[in-house]
């Protein structure tokens, strides 16, 4: 058996727990699952009644022993009454590639409806890149947020909230079975990034052809300093100048770990307070009347001033 339960118990468990860690004046948002009667190691099991969710501060705790099988049992009986999630997310030390429902931008990005930011990524002082986004429902009302990266949100108001304990990874489900946003922050390698472009291609008209030997594509653009000057060339050469760019800013985004740091706003619908939205995802951006397409051939697609209003 996996020690990780299954998704309809972790469901239930973050409910129970108002998604936020139940130790009297925590109510930190990023949980683990602590089976305690019995312990894991006693039986392997998933039951309900002897599991808790706690974070990644108590979580360690509590398998060392610190709180007895009562007060596990009170913290499920008795979680801090709290309808509003709060945490904070360490998010970005450095530039990184932004998807957008199969749209890209290069470390900072602005998306507007009705001359409301709903999402916006910049640098901070401290050189840290700041991620603010606001969600609504769709008689304007807001539910929750994301402020220069701390996050709220109003559990009362949502089917399900979940926050992966590495705090990389958002995901709030309006209704079941209806994901209403999801994003999620990564490092991943080029051959993985490279993936995502390919699944956005397919979205077009007419795709570029596939890069046949990639890491050799990839570093060919690596060498290059001025992609205008130096790359343009190549781009139009595969008859996809924009996605070659794309993939230009993706190399020189790598880390010295090889990796590409990725915020990826995978889905979202996003209602400005004009009642206008936008629907991110599925390789697509759509607004309440029109469907704008996607992805890696058009200029919205990877705008050069970063900006994206509607």
């Amino acid at each position: 058996m996996n020690r990780d339960p299954p998704l309809h118990v972790k469901r239930q468990l973050r409910k129970e727990v108002n998604y936020g860690c139940p130790v009297p004046g925590c109510g930190k948002p990023f949980l683990e699952w602590h089976h305690f009667d019995p312990p894991w190691h006693v039986r392997n099991h998933h039951d309900l009644s002897g599991v808790i969710a706690l974070c990644t501060e108590h979580h360690p705790q509590a398998d060392a022993g610190v709180f007895s099988v009562e007060q596990l049992r009170d913290f499920k009986r008795n979680p801090n009454n709290r309808e509003l999630v709060c945490g904070k997310f360490e998010w970005m030390p450095e530039n990184c590639i932004i998807r957008l429902g199969g749209n890209y931008a290069p470390d900072r990005c602005r998306v507007s409806v009705g001359g409301e930011d709903v999402i916006r990524v910049e640098k901070s002082e401290s050189e840290m890149n700041d991620v603010s986004f606001t969600l609504r429902d769709e008689a304007g009302v807001e539910f929750a947020k994301m402020a220069e990266n701390v996050f709220t949100c109003d559990t009362s108001t949502v089917h399900d909230l979940a926050i992966s304990s590495s705090a990389n990874r958002i995901k709030i489900w309006h209704e079941r079975r209806k994901v209403g946003f999801e994003c999620h922050y990564s490092r991943k390698s080029i051959e993985d990034v490279e993936k995502l472009i390919q699944l956005d291609c397919e979205a077009l008209k007419q795709p570029p052809k596939p890069i046949e030997n990639i890491p050799a594509f990839y570093e060919q653009l690596f060498e290059i300093d001025n992609y205008k000057k130096d790359g343009l060339a190549i781009g139009w050469r595969r008859r996809d100048p924009v996605g070659t760019y794309l993939r230009w800013h993706v190399i020189k985004h790598r880390g010295k770990d090889g990796q590409i740091p990725l915020l990826d706003f995978s889905y979202c619908r996003l209602f400005g307070g004009d009642g206008k939205s936008i629907q991110l995802g599925r390789r697509r951006i759509r607004t309440s009347n029109r469907e704008l397409g996607c992805s890696v051939n058009t200029v919205m697609a990877f705008n050069l001033g970063n900006s994206f209003s509607f």
